[in-house]
């Protein structure tokens, strides 16, 4: 009962995930959510490969 309901409810939700990430990378992005996004992803690399 429990997996039917997961399976049924994940589609319609990846849908709209996938439209609202299109949304948001595409041309709906302040600049302040850049900036934020960018500081983000420098944090994340800064660990793994920041020894030039």
């Amino acid at each position: 009962m429990l997996e039917t309901r997961i399976h049924s409810d994940s589609r319609p939700f990846k849908q709209q995930h996938n439209y609202l990430f299109r949304q948001h990378h595409c041309y709906r992005m302040t600049l302040s959510e850049h900036t934020q996004l960018a500081t983000e992803l420098i944090r994340q690399g800064t660990g793994k490969k920041h020894k030039n």
